[in-house]
């Protein structure tokens, strides 16, 4: 489970962290294991710029494969940036909505006012509702962009 962990004498910083383990003690009390996955962790705007296209079966209207062009994931959603940070993470990844996550495609993002385009190269952690992964600048598909307008 994904945490946000604040500290007392920090007013404004929060530390996004993973619960790994949960023990009873003494007292009726429990000690909670968090890993710390960012100090400086902070929300992106992201959309899947993928198109795909899908053959639709329409059982009830006795249709056969009628074709459909649709753009998965067309609204924008919001991923978390993970920043290389000293100590905790070697390199900097994006903690994705489940439901979003899909390898094969291209997803543009804008960190720090800078759009960018990027390709998913490795699932680093994978729970019920997000993943956290590693990517790449998909230099291709901006050149691509860039001709086409």
């Amino acid at each position: 489970m994904m945490v946000g962990v604040s500290i007392k004498e920090e007013k404004y910083g929060v530390r996004v962290g993973v619960i790994r383990s949960i023990k009873p003690m003494v007292g009726n009390e429990l000690q909670i294991g968090i890993e710390v996955l960012s100090r400086t962790a902070f929300c992106v705007k992201a959309k899947n710029s993928s198109k795909i296209e899908v053959k639709v079966r329409n059982i009830v209207d006795s249709l056969d494969n009628v074709s459909a062009n649709f753009t998965k994931g067309t609204a924008n959603f919001t991923c978390l940036y993970v920043p290389e940070e000293y100590g905790i993470s070697a390199h900097q990844t994006l903690i994705v909505p489940r439901l979003q996550y899909n390898k094969n495609d291209t997803f543009k993002v804008n960190i720090l006012g800078t759009d960018m385009h990027v390709r998913f190269t490795e699932t680093l952690e994978r729970h019920e509702n997000w993943i956290r992964v590693s990517y790449v600048e998909d230099v291709g598909s901006q050149l691509v962009q860039k001709l086409a307008s």
